[in-house]
């Protein structure tokens, strides 16, 4: 059975000081809900005389429907390099269906994760960053837009090529789109019949000037998350006053060759120490 307690008692030891430079800085596949699925490894800073206040939640991609946190390990790599006093919590979250889609059960999970980690570290006031990459990201804003909205957790997004408005005509209508963004909306996946479903989920929808500072990267050549989304969310961003930064590399959905990625986590390292 599913204990809140026999899991904050096995963090606890970890982030108190004393015997933890000795051990395992990373602590693997921490339920934080009920759900198989509901699972996340915790990435401690190697410096136990500092006060650990700074928490990165990272949210792999994979179309909703596939993927898991591994995935995203050598991007947690990156991120401890250049920001190693944050802790990191890379999170696997239930993957969407047609039956059972990932919206909004998904948006829950980040929820959980965030009740989870507060009860971890009880003593201390946590500020969060979201990172994302694909359809994590997509994650991270809509929570960060929406959810998040009047609560405040959230201080900064990273959108690593996540789409952002799917009423844009670039998706709206683009029958390629449909079978990917299914495991999301399960059988709503058709725009005309459907638009409302698109829009609520669209974390463009929901920015406001209350939004984080936001943060993000896109591909000049990628079919999956048309060069309109950075427009579109750019031009809002702007519109309402949100501190951000947005930068386009030459080629596809990512990994855009060694100089221009090492440019996106000098950039992501500055934003996040700038604004969290």
């Amino acid at each position: 059975m599913y204990s809140w307690k026999a899991v904050i008692v096995l963090v606890l030891p970890f982030i108190s000081g004393g015997h933890c430079q000795a051990r395992e800085r990373v602590l693997p596949n921490l339920p934080y809900g009920p759900d198989a699925e509901q699972l996340l490894d915790l990435h401690l800073p190697s410096d136990d005389t500092i006060r650990w206040t700074k928490v990165i939640v990272v949210l792999h991609g994979g179309a909703w429907g596939m993927g898991k946190k591994e995935d995203v390990n050598p991007d947690v790599a990156s991120l401890r390099a250049r920001l190693p006093d944050y802790v990191i919590a890379n999170m696997d979250y239930r993957l969407g269906t047609r039956e059972s889609p990932g919206f909004p059960k998904q948006l829950d999970d980040i929820q959980l994760a965030l009740t989870f980690l507060k009860a971890s570290f009880p003593s201390t006031t946590l500020s969060f960053t979201f990172f994302g990459v694909s359809a994590g990201a997509h994650l991270a804003m809509l929570y960060s837009y929406a959810w998040d909205r009047g609560i405040g957790d959230a201080k900064v997004v990273v959108s690593y090529v996540g789409p952002v408005d799917f009423t844009d005509p670039a998706y709206c209508g683009v029958i390629l789109y449909r079978p990917i963004i299914e495991p999301l909306l399960g059988s709503e996946n058709n725009c005309q019949e459907y638009p409302d479903t698109w829009n609520v989920t669209s974390p463009l929808t929901y920015a406001s000037t209350e939004s984080p500072p936001t943060i993000g990267f896109y591909g000049n050549l990628d079919i999956l998350v048309p060069n309109s989304q950075m427009v579109r969310f750019e031009e809002k961003m702007f519109e309402l006053g949100v501190p951000h930064e947005f930068t386009r590399y030459p080629g596809g959905h990512g990994d855009w060759g060694e100089i221009n990625m090492n440019d996106m986590w000098t950039k992501i390292a500055a934003f996040a120490e700038l604004y969290s």
